[in-house]
């Protein structure tokens, strides 16, 4: 009677129907014959069933060539290894369960159209769905300079607010390094975009226009986005997931506009401090982060790697059709711990060319407009001020540059401020007061 043994190669899982009384060297034959794999390639093995999946055990021997394979122990259905190096097709003919229908029945395989599966297919697709987590590698920055005016304005702003609110700032600055070659990042100043954010969540609101007319803005003056700030209420945890998926995004987009040195895009966090760090001075404390490439990568795929979980924010749950595997173990939820590095050196003194004062826009409380420019300036000219430091204020300039003309003026007082050069700023300074109704 007929048996059906199953032969597992690199092209998947085949069936060969022949007879138990056949020698081992008939059955090569036969497979050189329906499979087209000649006979001085083929390594046939037997299985070993050590546990649930069988694995490949010892090759056959030459002295088992004339053995019928009844007495080498094979029957029907048992499986074999043959290894080869011809490239080929599978040959089954067979329909065979689909080894994920169960999981994603009417997922992405089916809308592959997969009904079989190729080894190589299957562990390819396979190690697309598996992400291995492990401790998260050191940041590509090693220290982070900030100007104490910039984050101060942000952590006031929040403390008026009794930091019941999340908010969140893009960081403006250089790529830099330091004399002994560390690479590190300078912030000269935040800009808040428009948003409605919550106690829970950052509520981004298009404004296009006004983020392009920015970065043309920081471009004049060598500054380019390296970074975003959260603020946000006490709590116990250092990101939320879907913080760190709106980092991730963001350092893509830095990574695209500059791939030499977008890599080292930070994420920074301010945040009260709690009631148990009595080892830290003040009511609110300032934090950098690099989130890691593994997670940028997966929050930037067309269908994201994972998801905030619904029950605990600081928790990552992929899709139903993959898992993280921590410690070898597949797991569909991991803590955000995996993604983020944390940057100690944050203390070096650093001052911007850039002041702060001015209005911050997309403030509700604070709004810009020709009264907070006239009060703005009074106030500096009372402090005799000289107006080259009046002007140079990231967000004053911003403001002007609804005022002037973005590609000839702009330019011009940018240059100044960089250079720190007062010459020929006098038609400038009469313009400016003219919009601001001073004499």
């Amino acid at each position: 009677m007929p048996i059906t043994l199953r032969i597992r190669t690199k092209d998947g899982m085949e069936r060969l129907q022949t007879e138990p009384n056949i020698p081992l060297q008939a059955l090569r034959q036969q497979i050189a014959a329906q499979f087209g794999i000649p006979l001085e390639q083929q390594l046939l093995s037997r299985s070993e069933q050590t546990g649930p999946v069988a694995k490949k055990g010892a090759a056959f021997g030459p002295a088992e060539e004339g053995g019928a394979l009844s007495a080498l122990g094979l029957a029907n259905g048992t499986m074999l290894f043959l290894d080869y190096q011809l490239e080929r097709e599978n040959q089954a003919q067979y329909v065979e369960k689909d080894p994920f229908k169960t999981l994603v029945t009417n997922g992405e395989l089916r809308q592959q159209g997969k009904e079989q599966w190729r080894l190589s297919e299957f562990l390819d697709y396979r190690g697309s769905k598996e992400f291995v987590l492990q401790a998260p590698p050191e940041p590509r920055v090693k220290y982070v300079e900030v100007d104490p005016g910039a984050t101060q304005a942000l952590i006031n702003y929040m403390i008026g607010g009794g930091f019941l609110c999340k908010r969140i700032g893009y960081l403006y600055g250089k790529w830099v390094e330091a004399a002994e070659g560390e690479p590190g990042v300078q912030v000269h100043a935040i800009f808040e975009p428009k948003q409605d954010s919550t106690a829970d969540e950052i509520v981004l609101v298009d404004d296009a226009e006004l983020e392009a007319r920015l970065d043309k803005l920081a471009a004049m003056m060598g500054l380019t986005r390296v970074g975003v700030i959260f603020a946000h209420p006490a709590r116990e945890y250092v990101f939320s997931v879907n913080e760190l998926l709106l980092a991730s995004r963001q350092h893509a987009r830095a990574v695209q506009l500059d791939p030499a040195k977008g890599g080292q895009f930070i994420v920074m966090k301010a945040r009260p401090v709690l009631e148990s760090e009595t080892d830290i001075d003040g009511v609110a404390t300032i934090e950098a982060y690099q989130v890691t490439d593994q997670c940028v990568e997966l929050a930037t795929r067309e269908e994201p790697g994972f998801a905030q979980s619904k029950t605990d924010p600081r928790v990552a749950k992929t899709p139903a059709d993959c898992v993280f595997v921590v410690e070898k173990k597949e797991q569909r939820k991991a803590t955000v711990e995996h993604f983020v590095s944390r940057i100690f050196d944050v203390n070096r003194p650093f001052q911007s060319f850039l002041g702060t004062g001015f209005a911050i826009e997309n403030r509700p409380t604070d709004p810009q407009g020709s009264h907070s420019m006239s009060t703005y300036l009074r106030a500096r000219r009372a402090k005799n001020q000289p107006f080259l430091q009046m002007i140079g204020d990231l967000h004053f300039l911003l403001f002007l540059s609804t005022l002037l003309d973005m590609s000839t003026d702009m330019p011009i007082l940018a240059s100044k401020i960089v250079a720190q050069d007062a010459a020929d700023l006098d038609g400038f300074q009469m313009m400016i007061n003219c919009y601001a109704g001073l004499d």
